[in-house]
């Protein structure tokens, strides 16, 4: 039961950020900002948010994923890292 608790908490947590972050979007859309995030990393997230989502209904409905996919997916996710590294010019 404790593993159930902890999923529902990390889960309430990860939605409350998502909200969040869709407020801070939306309030510098009103004031005529969309500088969230540069054109890098929006575009690199969209991408891996993309193939995750694809690849996890396969998942989901049992399809089964290929080694390679898994792979190439978890390059996709250290390169976004090397991007938000970068914006925040954190020293590798």
């Amino acid at each position: 039961m404790a593993a159930g608790n902890a999923l529902a908490k990390l889960k309430q947590t990860v939605y409350a950020e998502y909200l969040r972050s869709i407020s801070a979007s939306y309030g510098q859309a009103i004031a005529g900002e969309r500088s969230l995030a540069g054109t890098t990393v929006s575009r690199a997230a969209r991408k891996l948010t993309t193939i995750v989502l694809a690849v996890h209904s396969r998942v989901a409905a049992g399809d089964g994923v290929e080694e390679a996919i898994v792979a190439a997916v978890d390059e996709e996710r250290l390169a976004l890292v090397e991007i938000f590294k970068t914006d925040l010019k954190i020293e590798p």
